[in-house]
């Protein structure tokens, strides 16, 4: 194989995989074969060497000003960590790999999972699982609104480009935060590196009532209005301005016009608004401060968008309100592989590949024997089984299914009575025992001795008869015996 050979600004070479695992107009990624000191590392090598030295420079204030957390347990930041170069040129940089198993955000932001994705991700974010599931998508966004807070705090940093591409999840909630070095940098209020070009759906209103160009130094609030955005296609599957106006325009992207009209269905426009998805209904479900972010983000008063901060307070609030009321522990999960939140007192567990059930003190109330469960809702879960779906209580038992089937009479039962039982089938007639069977068996036996010793008499008589003829006298005396048997006397 040809790995390609790199070196880090103080000359350690750095050894790559041949072939990148990711790549975009920009440039490429690859693994880092050697040293193993940066196993959990990539590097990006840029494509061409166009605005190389703007490039340079501007990694280099990205690795002297990082923000104050780059890796935690639940987040990691693509920040760089090294200047990369070949043969003495500025060719990337090294940074931190993404969680394993991460998957882009956008397999999120749709109304229905793809089924590219495991019984991990169903069980946890399909919508079919109701409360459980939101539940679960809220702590998507807390978790996302972290790496930015940190981001944020520098006063330097404004990701103007973000969007569900640009982040990575595992299906236990990690984030990893992609495409850094696309960012705007400005300090003391002076613009040092402009961002990328920002993708529409996610450019807020005042963008197009403002002359804004690749050299404004763009707010915080900027960003604010990109994560209302995807934080509300996280939750609902849909745009926050997917709707369709009660004056027609002839703009060829209906959701950029939405944006720039302001057309948010719980909105201060909302009366210009001639239709929009049912799926905005689920918004009225959310906890009110929750939906007071949301149409403060969707506002003309952009100097009144929640930040960040205020995002990440407000949900860990409701969070902790909603999945630790009574401030309950967390069992241990020593004993099994897997184990979830707790719903109506039951959380979910995972052991050799099976799913059951446990209680709050740690104790199996539904053996782990499942193939896929999801969380109990209303006292009931749905469960799989091999090739078979159906639903169980709370003490594992499975719940039939009752078909409502008309009543055989013209009268209408009434709510205190009951519909009489369809009479019982005849009784089956035994067959009456007689004597004759008795008897037949009797001369049956009789006849089988007489044949048996008129054939012994008959071989006595005729003496050696040779083995032809004795077969066919056998086969003779054969059939008498199977008529004897046979046919009833």
């Amino acid at each position: 194989m040809n790995y390609k050979k790199v070196e880090t600004a103080k000359g350690e070479i750095i050894t790559l995989e041949e072939k990148p695992f990711a790549s975009g107009g920009e440039g490429e990624i690859r693994k880092i074969i050697s040293p193993t000191k940066y196993a959990d590392c990539c590097v990006k090598l840029y494509k061409g060497t166009n605005m190389a030295k703007e490039r340079v420079e501007k990694i280099r204030f990205m690795l002297q000003n990082p923000p104050e957390h780059t890796l935690t347990p639940n987040c990691v930041i693509g920040w760089p960590k090294e200047s990369i170069y070949e043969n003495g040129t500025f060719v990337g940089f090294m940074m931190p790999l993404a969680f394993k198993e991460s998957k882009e955000l956008q397999y999120l932001v749709v109304g229905k999972l793809s089924k590219k994705l495991d019984n991990e991700w169903h069980r946890k974010f399909g919508v079919e699982n109701g409360v459980p599931a939101i539940i679960a998508r809220l702590k998507v966004i807390y978790n996302i609104s972290i790496p930015i807070c940190y981001l944020h705090n520098t006063n330097k940093y404004v990701l103007k480009d973000f969007k569900p591409q640009n982040v990575l999840i595992t299906h236990e909630g990690k984030v990893s935060m992609v495409d850094m070095d696309s960012i705007q940098i400005a300090e003391n209020q002076k613009l040092l590196f402009p961002g990328t070009a920002a993708t529409p759906h996610y450019v807020p209103p005042e963008a197009y009532q403002r002359s804004f160009n690749n050299n404004t130094l763009l707010e915080k609030s900027w960003d604010c209005f990109a994560v209302g955005v995807v934080f509300y296609q996280i939750l609902f599957g849909l745009h926050p301005y997917t709707a369709t106006p009660k004056k027609e325009n002839d703009d060829n992207d209906p959701i950029q016009a939405s944006i720039q009209s302001n057309l948010f269905p719980f909105g201060a426009n909302k009366h210009e608004i001639k239709s929009y998805p049912g799926l905005h209904n689920k918004f009225t479900a959310l906890p009110q401060p929750v939906q007071q972010l949301f149409k403060r983000t969707f506002s003309l008063d952009y100097k009144n968008r929640p930040t960040i901060f205020e995002w990440n307070k407000v949900l860990g609030e409701v969070l902790k309100g909603i999945t630790n009321p009574q401030s309950t522990p967390k069992p241990k999960p020593q004993r099994f592989d897997f184990v979830g939140d707790f719903y109506e007192d039951l959380a979910i567990v995972k052991q050799n590949g099976k799913y059951g059930f446990i209680d709050r003190n740690n104790n199996v109330v539904i053996k782990p024997i499942y193939d896929n469960v999801l969380n109990f809702s209303n006292g009931i879960a749905r469960v799989k089984l091999g090739y078979e779906s159906f639903k169980i209580d709370k003490r594992g038992n499975r719940l039939q299914i009752t078909l409502n089937t008309p009543p055989k009479t013209t009268s209408t039962p009434t709510s205190n009575s009951y519909q009489n039982p369809p009479p019982p089938p005849p009784p089956i007639q035994k067959e009456e025992k007689s004597n004759k069977g008795g008897l037949n068996l009797f001369l049956k036996i009789i006849l089988t001795v007489i044949v048996f010793l008129s054939y012994i008499l008959f071989r006595e008589i005729l003496g050696d008869m040779g083995h032809i003829v004795g077969i066919i006298i056998a086969m003779i005396f054969i059939v008498l015996l199977r008529l004897i048997w046979k046919k009833p006397y």
